[in-house]
C-alpha cells in the first residue's frame, strides 16, 4: 500500500503595517518676561522654544526622513528642517506674542503621514509702576 501526500503551499500577503507618527507635543509655547523700565527691558527678544520630536512607526522602504514646512501664522526660525527634533525661535518685541502652525511631514518609502504643532512666543513687559500680572487672589 502507498500513500501519496500532496502538499502545496499558496503564497501569503503580508499587509505592510501603515505608517503613523505623532509629536511628543502637540503646541510649543516660549516666554520672555521683563519688568522694569524701557531703557531697563529690551525692545524686542530672541525667544527660542523648547524641541519637539516627531516620532513615527510602521511603513516600509527607506527612510523615514521628515520634513517641517509652515502652515500658517508668523515665520519662526526652525533648527533643523529635516530632522525628527527642533526648535523654534522668532524676535518677538514688547508685550507682543507670535504664532503659527508647523508641520512635520514624515515619509517612509512611498508612504508619508504629516503632523501639526501649534506654536507661540510671547514677550511680556510691564513697567515698574505696573501692578504683576494675573488675577487677585
Amino acid at each position: 500500500m502507498t500513500a501519496a501526500i500532496n502538499a502545496s503551499m499558496s503564497s501569503v500577503a503580508v499587509a505592510a503595517v501603515p505608517l503613523s507618527a505623532f509629536a511628543d507635543k502637540a503646541g510649543v509655547s516660549a516666554y520672555y518676561e521683563c519688568y522694569g523700565t524701557a531703557s531697563t527691558c529690551i525692545a524686542s527678544a530672541n525667544i527660542t522654544t523648547d524641541a519637539v520630536t516627531v516620532t513615527s512607526s510602521g511603513g516600509t522602504g527607506a527612510g523615514p526622513t521628515y520634513a517641517w514646512t509652515q502652515v500658517s501664522g508668523d515665520v519662526f526660525t526652525i533648527t533643523s528642517s529635516t530632522s525628527a527634533s527642533t526648535t523654534f525661535s522668532i524676535s518677538c518685541a514688547r508685550n507682543t506674542s507670535n504664532a503659527a502652525v508647523y508641520r512635520c511631514t514624515v515619509t517612509r518609502g512611498a508612504g508619508s503621514f504629516t503632523v501639526d504643532v501649534n506654536v507661540t512666543a510671547e514677550y511680556s513687559y510691564a513697567s515698574d509702576g505696573s501692578p504683576p500680572g494675573g488675577e487677585e487672589p
